[in-house]
């Protein structure tokens, strides 16, 4: 039985609020022809959403160009961007035939920008990926391996490196790797989770079309809910590489948003129960109950910006970057005096500081010694 099969459609008895397709303009007209049925075999049809993202952007495009699998397509759809985005894009697209730019006349979010990429897309295969992120030279080629020697899997994904704004890997790779095919599947299945970084994800196009692509009430966590939904009705496997270096910044929709993130993320987890038990479920109240319920775990405070250095600080001292890392923190303390987790973790800095300068002094000092003798 072919994977796409068993999918059912995004409503699954639960009302979906769709968003009304995105105008476009005289010269994407010709792009309805290619949102037909019919696949190329064999292409990967890339998808990225791009919003004010001119520092990364030419970075991201230039992973895709240096793939070791060529046979792909890039689908950038610029979310109405104010700084030059969608023109480093379409400095490209003038170069390469198979890079092409769509342009949203308003800012509507990545999810719906997906799937109008995805609308007007040829290739058997989809891969998504950020526009501050890099795609590994090999991403494509093991992905697509890895769904043409399994026909029962819809998705696989992978792990990733953490880099910070300059591009150099900060971290070690994320999350920790499940052992294999079945343990992702399982984790996703029974404890609704991630087994891997979504943006390292690719699925196959018969089953997004099935699944009708992102559910955009989920507007922060769309892809926690696609990777739930495709559980469902296929396999998901797991390629044992890291396949995208994750880009580690500030003002990240999980730092501006945590409290409707962490929300919808728990609506999309209790919708999925609710379909496997086969029980009514309202997402609207489960989310406005969610909503409020992270809203008293987490206070008013906004913590987003402290957490982004938090994290940033622990992904430093992974990394081995120990001066940055402290600096992260000291940051922290200097607005949360009494956070004893970041305190601890500033003393064990400043202790490999120490240790590193002492071993330094004591390295130098031999070699004086021996240069005396």
């Amino acid at each position: 039985m072919a994977v796409a099969d068993n999918c059912s459609s995004r409503g699954g008895g639960v009302h979906v609020t769709k968003s009304s397709p995105q105008p476009v303009d005289a010269q994407e007209q010709s792009d309805s022809g290619r949102s037909g049925a019919d696949c190329i075999p064999g292409l990967v049809s890339v998808i990225m959403a791009a919003y004010n993202c001119e520092a990364y952007v030419g970075e991201a495009v230039k992973s895709v160009l240096a793939q070791t699998y060529q046979n792909w397509e890039l689908i950038v759809v610029d979310d109405a961007s104010t700084d030059q985005t969608a023109e480093i894009v379409q400095e490209f697209a003038n170069r390469d035939a198979r890079v092409r730019l769509l342009r949203n006349e308003r800012n509507v979010g990545p999810y719906p920008s997906r799937n109008r990429g995805i609308a007007v897309a040829s290739g058997e295969f989809v891969a998504i990926l950020d526009s501050d992120d890099v795609a590994r030279p090999e991403r494509l080629a093991l992905s697509v391996a890895a769904l043409r020697d399994r026909p029962e899997l819809g998705l696989v994904g992978g792990t990733s490196w953490q880099i910070d704004d300059e591009g150099t890997i900060a971290g070690h790779p994320h999350p920790k790797k499940p052992r294999d095919d079945a343990h992702a599947h399982q984790r996703v299945i029974e404890k609704s989770r991630w087994a891997f970084v979504s943006g390292s994800c690719m699925v196959r196009m018969s089953v997004l079309r099935q699944l009708n692509g992102y559910d955009e009430f989920f507007r922060y966590a769309g892809d926690l809910d696609l990777l739930l939904r495709v559980s469902a009705c296929s396999r998901i496997g797991f390629v044992p590489e890291p396949l995208v270096m994750v880009r580690h910044r500030a003002g990240r929709i999980s730092t501006r948003h945590r409290h409707e993130q962490l929300a919808l993320a728990r609506t999309a987890q209790a919708q999925f129960r609710a379909k496997q038990k086969g029980i009514a479920f309202n997402r609207e109240v489960e989310f406005e109950n969610q909503l409020a319920r992270m809203k008293r775990e987490l206070g008013p405070l906004d913590y987003g910006p402290l957490r982004d250095h938090y994290r940033t600080g622990k992904m430093y001292l992974a990394g081995g970057k120990i001066e940055k890392a402290r600096r992260e923190f000291a940051h922290i303390l200097r607005e949360l005096p009494w956070s004893w987790k970041t305190r601890a973790r500033w003393l064990y800095t400043i202790m490999l500081l120490l240790k590193r300068r002492l071993a330094s002094w004591l390295t130098g000092q031999h070699d004086r010694d021996s240069q005396a003798q």
